[in-house]
């Protein structure tokens, strides 16, 4: 039976892991889409979204329309605040990562960001504000995935080795 290194297992760790970053990072960009009402039907209350959108034909069901009423300032505000202090953990991901390791600070800020992604669904439904103050907090937490890989990847992986794990960022294959 062949050995696998554990770079290799380290390398695919990464790759998932920061998929997952990746994903969270981008989910309320997806989602937004159909939680927000349409604006044909923001701009009048009384009408119901199924009779704007013709979802009245036999035999279809149309998936249900988002309840907010956010406008579209609204909505940048909600998906740009993940990114606002995002940045501000690169020094302190890199301490925490030399302290306590790279693979701890890089797993924790993944399951933060996860465990906050739970809650969006009940942030929304109180305030928009709730969900950004949400959205901040996330991107605080998954601020520190990068920095904390870099310090994993200076000491566990040969330097000729480097360019091609670091692939595992990019979400590209060995």
């Amino acid at each position: 039976m062949a050995e696998v290194l554990a770079r290799t297992v380290l390398w695919y760790i990464v790759f998932t892991g920061f998929a997952v970053n990746y994903m969270i990072r981008i989910n309320a960009n997806i989602a937004i889409v159909s939680m927000i009402v349409p604006a044909v039907c923001r701009r009048n209350r009384n009408l119901t979204c199924a009779d704007v959108l013709n979802a009245t034909v036999p035999g279809v069901t149309r998936p249900r329309i988002g309840s907010f009423y956010w406008n579209e300032y609204e909505q940048s505000l909600v998906l740009g605040s993940f990114f606002w202090l995002h940045w501000c953990t690169q020094l302190p991901g890199g301490i925490l990562a030399r302290k306590y390791g790279g693979k701890l600070v890089f797993g924790l800020s993944n399951l933060g960001m996860g465990l906050m992604s739970l809650l969006i669904p009940w942030v929304s439904h109180w305030d928009y504000k709730s969900l950004i103050v949400l959205r901040v907090l996330q991107g605080i937490s998954g601020g520190f995935a990068w920095p904390a890989m870099h310090h994993l990847t200076a000491h566990w992986i040969p330097p000729n080795e480097r360019g091609k794990f670091v692939s595992a960022y990019l979400g590209k294959f060995l």
